[in-house]
């Protein structure tokens, strides 16, 4: 049992590190995400979470509120900016990142970019657009 303490100890020095070193990089990482900028600049809003929803780009927030449009992102929308590959984002988020990374190893194992932007479309499930933006 001893050595099982020792073990719970050491993941718990671990953890703890680890959480050290996320809240030392989260102001940065808050600063990157969200520039001062980020309420005033072209935002991305859908009028309903929905497949049928409407995402348009306004030019403040303010225009969102008055549209009665929810933000989705702040920027303008993009190439990945629509249902299918928003909600596969968020229904993946938290493997999604791996299971991109398998995708660009097929190129450093003798595949070509074609490889890499057929497996985000067909392995992870991005539309086209969205899928070169991940591949570039």
């Amino acid at each position: 049992t001893s050595a099982f303490h020792l073990y719970l100890t050491i993941v718990n020095i671990g953890a703890t590190a680890q959480q050290k070193n996320v809240r030392a990089a989260l102001p940065g990482t808050f600063a990157q995400l969200y520039p001062p900028e980020f309420k005033i600049g072209p935002i991305c809003a859908w009028n309903e979470s929905t497949p049928n929803a409407d995402i348009q780009t306004f030019d403040t927030i303010d225009e969102v509120y008055a549209a009665n449009y929810s933000v989705v992102h702040c920027g303008a929308c993009g190439a990945c900016s629509n249902w299918n590959d928003l909600s596969l984002q968020w229904t993946t988020r938290t493997f999604l990142a791996e299971e991109a990374q398998k995708c660009v190893q097929k190129s450093l194992l003798g595949g070509t970019a074609d490889d890499v932007q057929e497996c985000n479309e067909e392995s992870i499930g991005f539309t086209e657009q969205c899928a070169t933006c991940w591949t570039e």
